[in-house]
């Protein structure tokens, strides 16, 4: 993109004949208004159409133009390069070379005083400008990134670490369970084991209930056939 593009396009003014330089008796701070057909507080920097999703490129253009705009109201009222800007992108479109463009604008422009030294250094100090609001922005982003992200860059560490603590104790964790599984099947055997042992015991507890008291009542079904006597 050409360093014109940058500023906008003016509507078309209808440009008064220049006067003769002997006739000529513009008054201090018009001459920019009568070059140009309006006063330097009218001179604006062009919009820049941002890449599709990137809508802050277009914030950020209108800032630094602001600030180009407040550093061009403060200048003195000799045309410099602001104006030298727009008058090249009044050249668009005509069917002329890039070369004779610029000196056609400058023609008009060396004829009130302006030389090139000045135009380059009228750009120098727009470039300052412009240098001056980025130190501004870098140091408001620095700021918000101590203040935002450094924030939250020092939870997340702290989460992290208390995620490693988490893990550690479920590794802890699954190895007490390892531990308490093959004590539950220690203890199952155990029990199958210690079941077993006393179902036997009451089996053979039963078996020997069964054959006392069945010789028991044998022996009374004898002492009451032997022993008792029907009355005479």
């Amino acid at each position: 993109m050409a360093f014109k593009d940058l500023f906008i396009k003016p509507e078309e003014p209808k440009i008064q004949p220049k006067q003769s330089s002997a006739n000529k008796t513009t008054q201090p701070g018009t001459l920019k208004e009568s070059y140009y057909g309006k006063s330097s507080e009218d001179v604006h920097i062009a919009s820049f159409t941002a890449p599709a999703g990137d809508s802050k490129v277009n914030d950020y253009r209108e800032l630094l133009k602001k600030a180009i705009q407040e550093a061009h109201a403060g200048h003195p009222s000799a045309p410099d390069y602001v104006e030298f800007v727009v008058a090249l992108s009044k050249m668009d479109g005509k069917p002329i070379d890039e070369e004779t463009k610029f000196f056609s604008v400058f023609t008009g422009f060396e004829a009130q005083g302006v030389t090139v030294e000045k135009l380059i250094e009228a750009a120098e100090h727009y470039k300052q400008v412009v240098a001056t609001e980025k130190e501004g922005f870098e140091a408001s982003i620095t700021t918000q990134s101590n203040n935002t992200i450094g924030k939250n860059k020092q939870a997340a560490t702290e989460l992290t670490a208390k995620n490693t603590d988490i893990d550690e104790q479920m590794k802890n964790l699954a190895e007490q369970k390892q531990a308490n599984l093959k004590q539950i099947d220690t203890l199952n055997t155990s029990i199958q084991a210690d079941g077993n042992k006393l179902e036997s015991r009451k089996n053979d507890f039963e078996s020997a209930f069964s054959s006392v008291t069945h010789e028991i009542d044998n022996n009374i079904a004898l002492i009451k056939k032997h022993l008792q006597k029907s009355p005479a």
